[in-house]
């Protein structure tokens, strides 16, 4: 006989007792039924000895200590009361700083990171997994005993992780009681996960999916809760509740109500786990495929930064064998989400940018970092830097010069105007229309054509035309836009050179 019938037997049978106590008849009468019922239980003939039952090896407890009596939760599955309270501090599971009812250790419960949560779940399903192996007989003793001491070693690595269902021996005997905890738990632990993404700020999720993410994990702890019960544990699962208290806190920070879910009575059938865990992989997927393009946008950095640290150290970095690598490293970087503006990008580009060498290929959107590069260098100021002495270049003082290049960098053509005593330095930007460019060449105190390979916007071929037409020298300026890197060029590219092709 059950413990529940004995308790709800227990009063009646107290006051029948006073009544027979005080009614002769009634207690004759009793007593005759006392008799009657002893006769039945008398044999007749010579009992047959009845076969022993098969007994049934049960899961031996591994503390003999019983359990700690189970805490205080209150009305925790009903709703809030009507009186008007104090508004919630905003939550977050990043920083811990959730307003809650009382610590643990006071009787109430405070929220814990999700990701701790899913960690515990994980390891209790793997011990419900067991127990299913050892009912349904796929597991003898000694694999069972090996099992437990696996499931006790994961689940000491999280704080406070109790694996009750290895210490009570009198819960169900039907496997397929302990796979759907087992699966409830894994739901519960995926929806933990959700929320943990999904409420990081880095993950910028809109509100519509925060609601999809909490209407989730409170299905699970439901779920979950129900599949505790059908165990014959009438206590509640310690992760459960530190579910349901983080939805609860996360719903009422954001002002959310959770329609479903949350009452003792609005329960989850435990048999549509595979269902809830598709439901949460399917919110959860783009969140985890941005964190893995984004992890592997932080590799490619790394790798790129690494090769452009050497190709800056390089003595001579025309010949360093690794330029269409990094070529190739600038593009998946780009298709991995980097904006050609990001600052890791341009502080590690900006020492080698100009000894790229010209004969290597740049896919189109490398060609977008180097624009803004150069968009970057056009803001840039000095910097204290000295200005550069004087550079004898005769053909060029007191003329004009024409720079083909990018964007204007204000203190590079007042660097150029001193160095060689210019009279002026017409920088042609890339977006400017031929028809200018020719009016610059054609000028008759323009002396020379200084064409960017690195920065040009226009076709080389057009601008040798257009020199070759107004007997205009050109040199090509590989690098640098320092007035040294200019004199080089300009002694190392004879005059005649406009002239061929």
């Amino acid at each position: 006989m059950s413990a529940e019938l004995l308790a709800a037997l227990a009063p009646l049978l107290d006051r029948l007792h006073k009544i027979v106590q005080s009614d002769g008849k009634l207690r004759s009468e009793v007593a005759a039924l006392g008799k009657a019922l002893a006769a039945w239980g008398e044999p007749a003939t010579e009992p047959k000895p009845e076969p022993k039952p098969t007994p049934i090896t049960p899961l031996p407890p591994i503390f003999p200590t019983p359990l700690p009596p189970a805490p205080t939760y209150g009305k925790r599955f009903e709703e809030p009361p009507a009186a008007p309270a104090p508004a919630p501090a905003p939550a977050t599971f990043h920083s811990v700083s959730v307003s809650g009812p009382h610590t643990e250790d006071g009787g109430g419960w405070m929220p814990q990171e999700p990701s701790v949560i899913a960690g515990r779940c994980r390891a209790k399903s793997e011990a419900c997994k067991l127990i299913a192996k050892k009912i349904a007989g796929t597991y003898d003793d000694t694999q069972f005993a090996t099992g437990m001491a696996e499931a006790r070693a994961a689940a000491d690595k999280w704080p406070k992780c109790s694996l009750w269902m290895l210490d009570m021996v009198s819960l169900s005997r039907a496997a397929a009681v302990w796979d759907d905890l087992a699966g409830g738990y894994l739901a519960a632990a995926d929806a933990a996960d959700c929320l943990q993404v999904v409420t990081d700020p880095a993950a910028k999720a809109d509100p519509e999916q925060i609601l999809a993410a909490l209407n989730l994990a409170a299905e699970a702890q439901s779920l979950l809760f129900s599949a505790v019960i059908d165990t014959g544990n009438a206590r509640p699962d310690a992760d459960q509740i530190q579910l349901y208290v983080t939805v609860r806190e996360l719903a009422a920070a954001r002002n959310t109500y959770i329609h479903r879910y949350l009452r003792r009575d609005d329960r989850v059938d435990p048999r549509t786990w595979p269902d809830l865990r598709k439901r949460i992989a399917a919110l959860l997927e783009p969140f985890l495929s941005f964190q893995k393009k984004a992890g592997n946008t932080k590799k490619v950095l790394a790798n790129l930064k690494f090769k452009l640290k050497r190709a800056a150290a390089a003595e001579n970095p025309d010949r360093f064998d690794e330029w269409p690598r990094v070529m190739e490293l600038l593009d998946e970087a780009v298709g991995g989400g980097i904006a050609p503006s990001h600052p890791e990008l341009r502080d590690a580009l900006l020492p080698v940018v100009e000894v790229i060498p010209e004969d290597v290929m740049v896919p189109v959107p490398v060609a977008a970092i180097i624009r803004e590069l150069d968009r970057h260098l056009a803001g840039a100021t000095a910097n204290g830097r000295p200005p550069t002495p004087p550079i004898a270049l005769e053909p060029l003082r007191g003329r004009s010069v024409v720079l083909i290049g990018g964007q204007i960098r204000p203190h590079d053509r007042d660097d150029w105007i001193r160095a060689f005593d210019l009279t002026a330095l017409h920088w042609i930007e890339p977006e400017r229309d031929l028809l200018e460019v020719e009016r610059a060449i054609a000028d008759p105190d323009t002396a020379a054509v200084f064409y960017s390979v690195r920065w040009a916007g226009h076709a080389f071929a057009d601008i040798r035309r257009l020199c070759a037409a107004y007997a205009k020298r050109l040199v090509r300026l590989p690098g640098s836009y320092s007035p040294q890197a200019v004199a080089a060029q300009w002694h190392a590219q004879p005059e005649s050179a406009l002239l061929v092709g």
